[in-house]
């Protein structure tokens, strides 16, 4: 191998060598940045993971709570229409119990509502139609202790059953449909408080 020779090939192995260091560098460089660059997907898909199952538990809870109030409306819906059924099934009861008892209820009511002093008492016409004969000396011998007397009107009023007391130009309501408006809160309390008993 002569000179010249010689320098060629001491030129190319330190060429060689450069090259090979340059190569074994940017190897290096590129194992850290995959290193760094999947230690940052895993953080990140990590991250993400416990932010959907965050999600999902969230989205779980809001499921189930809005099952739960369904539910909840359903069942007070559900208890709301028996309690009306089993109120207005009463009131029809009474419309339709045989006269004897029917007017032994008028009797105890107005018994309740008559005053003192001069009173008028209207019914509906198919009530007027079917009154027993001493149901007015009846309801004045209760009206008597009071002081008071009570008259049949000849008029008759559109209700659904019950009677109007009229004292001086001032009615009272005591129809049916009247009273079961007025102690409605207070029958569906008690009708609750039976449904509820029977769980």
């Amino acid at each position: 191998m002569n000179g010249l020779e010689k320098i060629i090939k001491d030129i190319n192995d330190e060429t060689q060598a450069e090259c090979d260091k340059i190569i074994a560098e940017a190897q290096a460089k590129a194992d850290e940045i995959i290193k760094n660059a999947n230690a940052n997907a895993d953080k990140i898909s990590s991250a993400e993971n416990d932010k959907l199952k965050a999600f999902e538990k969230d989205l779980m809870n809001r499921s189930v709570s809005a099952a739960a109030l369904e539910k909840r409306k359903i069942i007070l819906a559900e208890k709301q229409k028996i309690i009306s059924d089993i109120i207005n099934k009463a009131h029809g009861e009474i419309l339709s119990l045989p006269d004897k008892e029917y007017f032994d209820i008028l009797m105890k009511i107005a018994a309740k509502n008559i005053q003192s002093g001069k009173g008028e008492i209207f019914l509906n016409a198919k009530d007027k139609k079917r009154l027993p004969k001493n149901f007015i000396s009846e309801l004045n011998k209760q009206a008597e202790k009071i002081g008071g007397s009570i008259t049949l009107s000849d008029k008759t009023v559109n209700i659904d059953g019950g009677f109007v007391l009229a004292y001086g130009g001032i009615e009272e309501n005591c129809s049916f449909e009247a009273i079961f408006h007025s102690k409605s809160e207070e029958m569906k309390d008690t009708v609750h408080r039976i449904i509820n008993l029977k769980k």
